[in-house]
């Protein structure tokens, strides 16, 4: 029977294959959302956080949400293994007194007696976690806009699936499926430190309260990255045409999303080129071919 499965992508497996599994090799731990599911980890929690990683002097970004935000808090107490036992044991035994004809807890119910028992556990102990000497947490969150700003019977289930068509119609081609494991730009790109910003159209909202904000990240500073996304954001808001072609791997090789190419095609009017922004890459392995999409 199989105990532990590990998943690797191409360059940790060849890694792995050549070195072991290595304490060292490790600089980023996440932590998933799942609620009970993940006391499940709890016994590999203890032994990673407890034994294993202790062989290692490198800084670890732990990273987590909900239930894995408090794993990965609780990693940085200075017992990690005591700790998470008293996790385990405090999550278990919550319990929630209902009012007369309740079925069941309400919401704002659930997240005051959470947020008492967090402040319980965590008492007197705050330095522990945000001065380790190695281990530096993030905690992910997210806020609800618009439909979602207010939770409700029916808003709610209508606002996550607002937000799962909106991600399947326009983030099928993200920055993660442009990048290719053996181009060492695009790793080195993705483990830098970035920024994150938003920007929004007033009037578009007005119009549309659901409409979807631009997100853009950068490598360099918060002003730059605000500055981008406003040039992008007047892009985006423009007459624009979008095309999609396919291309051998080899040649887009040098392709990036924000990339600028020069398109002539005569058929589409294009005869003399134009200047069009890539927006999308997806690699096709086995046939050796990259659909580019180019918007502009």
């Amino acid at each position: 029977m199989r105990a532990l499965c590990l998943y690797a992508g191409p360059l940790a497996r060849r890694h792995i294959e050549q070195d072991g599994l290595l304490p060292q090799a490790v600089c980023t731990i996440p932590g998933a959302a799942g609620g009970p599911k993940g006391l499940i980890l709890g016994p590999l929690d203890r032994f990673i956080f407890g034994d294993w990683l202790t062989g290692s002097t490198r800084q670890v970004h732990l990273v987590g949400a909900s239930i894995g935000a408090w794993r990965m808090a609780t990693a940085c107490l200075n017992d990690p293994v005591v700790a998470f036992a008293q996790l385990e044991h405090d999550y278990i035994r919550q319990r929630y007194e209902l009012n007369p004809g309740e079925k069941r807890p309400s919401a704002a119910q659930v997240s005051e007696l959470f947020g008492q028992n967090l402040k319980a556990f965590y008492a007197g102990r705050i330095p522990e976690v945000l001065q380790h000497a190695r281990y530096r947490l993030h905690i992910v969150t997210a806020r609800g806009r618009h439909i979602l700003a207010r939770e409700q019977r029916w808003r709610t289930p209508v606002g996550y699936l607002g937000a799962l068509l909106s991600n399947t119609v326009q983030r099928k081609a993200d920055l993660v499926t442009s990048m290719w494991t053996n181009n060492p730009m695009r790793v080195a790109f993705l483990g830098s430190q970035f920024r994150d910003v938003r920007a929004e159209d007033q009037t578009l909202l007005g119009l549309h309260p659901l409409a979807c904000e631009l997100n853009f990240t950068c490598l360099f500073n918060l002003a730059d990255a605000y500055a981008v996304a406003a040039r992008l954001l007047a892009f985006y808001t423009g007459d624009l045409s979008r095309y999609s072609f396919i291309v051998k791997q080899d040649v887009a090789m040098n392709l990036n999303i924000g990339s600028i190419i020069n398109l002539q095609a005569p058929r589409l009017d294009l005869a003399t080129g134009k200047n069009f922004v890539v927006v999308g890459l997806t690699e096709k392995h086995e046939a050796g071919q990259v659909t580019v999409e180019v918007l502009g």
